[in-house]
């Protein structure tokens, strides 16, 4: 019988996609987060400013940290883009992410990166049941000691660097703890994140936290298990309209529109 992303276990690790800090990218690694097919990344896989400054803006605070509203910021564009010139504005006073707060040069920039999606194959875009996505506060905590993704109940919600990252980024330790985003605004310029010590914090929109996406993926698609044991990836399959997201045929809001996500 063929085996299909709903006959996964939560917890099963699923390898989708590819993406890097730089142009050499690699294999990332889902989690099954709950019976829903919803999976977050094993990793944190960058560390990127959720928005950037909107210089004129009148609200200052927005001006010089950032923008904490989630649709309208610069990563959910970033994640739900396969275009290798991935950023236009989503409003009259929306900016592509630059430096971020701190002034580290190497932190929070991603302008020049392709977007989330640019080395993920035909079949794995075909796959998505949904935008990629942040983790939500009440994904992590739920209500009560109860975590909406029963994920969390098995494993910690902390969440561990990638190997790609701690290559590029200084201070980064395999064996340590880095906190990374979640969805929630806090205020107008600053949002919510996952410690590392796995309390709630906040900072603002401007400054780089980590990146650990979540998505759902069809539960219909069939998968089948690595050849070392470790987990599962998605059998390739012919896609009938090719994305093609290279060349640029077809946009970015024309596959969502097209999926029914916008």
């Amino acid at each position: 019988m063929d085996l299909r992303i709903a006959d996964l276990k939560v917890g099963a690790k699923l390898v989708f996609g590819n993406y890097g800090v730089t142009d050499r990218v690699h294999p990332i690694t889902w989690l099954k987060a709950n019976k829903e097919c919803e999976f977050i990344s094993e990793f944190v896989l960058d560390l990127l400013a959720f928005d950037y400054r909107e210089r004129t803006n009148p609200n200052r605070d927005i001006d010089f940290y950032g923008n904490s509203d989630y649709e309208l910021s610069n990563i959910v564009q970033f994640m739900n883009s396969w275009q290798e010139d991935w950023y236009s504005p989503t409003h009259d006073l929306d900016e592509p992410p630059g430096m971020s707060y701190n002034q580290h040069r190497i932190f929070g920039q991603y302008a020049n990166h392709p977007g989330f999606l640019y080395d993920f194959r035909d079949y794995e875009i075909e796959s998505l049941a949904s935008r990629i996505s942040l983790p939500s506060t009440s994904d992590i905590f739920g209500s009560g000691t109860a975590p909406r993704l029963p994920l969390f109940n098995r494993k910690g919600y902390r969440g561990r660097p990638h190997e790609d990252v701690v290559l590029h980024y200084p201070g980064m330790s395999e064996s340590s703890f880095c906190d990374f985003w979640l969805r929630d605004a806090h205020s107008a310029c600053s949002v919510d994140i996952l410690g590392r010590s796995g309390s709630k914090q906040h900072t603002y929109a401007t400054c780089y936290s980590g990146l650990r996406p979540k998505c759902t993926i069809n539960p219909e698609t069939k998968v089948e298990p690595l050849d070392d044991g470790s987990g599962f990836r998605v059998i390739p399959f012919e896609v009938d309209a090719p994305i093609h997201r290279r060349t640029n045929v077809c946009t970015d809001e024309e596959f969502l529109a097209l999926m029914g996500l916008l």
